[in-house]
């Protein structure tokens, strides 16, 4: 089953290469071209455990020095902080540790987070990783509904003055910003 993954994947991987050598196709992008280079070499690896002397064998070992030259030519690149398509997402971990930060010196019992939906599944997992109990469950609702913080896209920023928000967070990378409403502190009226 590995040869026949490896084999599969190999044969793809070349047929997308000469396809955009020779007519111009577009090599994947994004989350998906990202995946695409680390598959690529583990699938150039399924060879390796084959018997040495079949032919699958001798493909894995004629393989190696590729695989060795894609490990040397990605990892000194790897950027994990951000990537083009999930900068949006750069700030998040900063806004989950500001909320928690304000929670607890608010004293607050129960907070609700709101905002941009795309934020949801990266502030749920800080809040269930970090132990951020006093977080309600973040559900995708709309930016506009009522919520102790905001954390919202450079597309949502119209939502700070829709809902008179004060901006407490602004990130230069995502552009994303954490705001809270004017009138409440931490689900506390002033």
């Amino acid at each position: 089953m590995p040869t026949l993954t490896g084999l599969t994947f190999s044969v793809t991987v070349a047929l997308l290469w000469f396809a955009h050598v020779l007519a111009h196709v577009k090599l994947p992008i994004m989350r998906t071209g990202v995946y695409f280079l680390f598959l690529f070499p583990l699938a150039l690896l399924s060879f390796l455990p084959c018997e040495k002397d079949s032919p699958a064998g001798h493909l894995g070992w004629a393989f190696l020095p590729i695989i060795v030259f894609l490990v040397l030519l990605y990892v000194p690149q790897a950027n994990a902080k951000a990537t083009v398509d999930w900068r949006y997402d750069a700030a998040t971990k900063k806004f989950a540790e500001t909320i928690e930060m304000i929670r607890r010196y608010t004293a607050s019992p129960n907070i609700h987070v709101g905002g941009s939906w795309v934020f949801e599944p990266t502030l749920n997992f800080y809040r269930v990783t970090n132990h951020y109990d006093a977080w309600q469950p973040i559900v995708r609702h709309k930016s506009t509904d009522a919520a102790d913080f905001y954390v919202l896209t450079n597309t949502d920023r119209d939502v700070v003055k829709t809902l008179n928000l004060r901006v407490l967070l602004d990130d230069p990378v995502s552009k994303s910003i954490l705001a809270v409403p004017s009138q409440m502190v931490v689900g506390r009226e002033k």
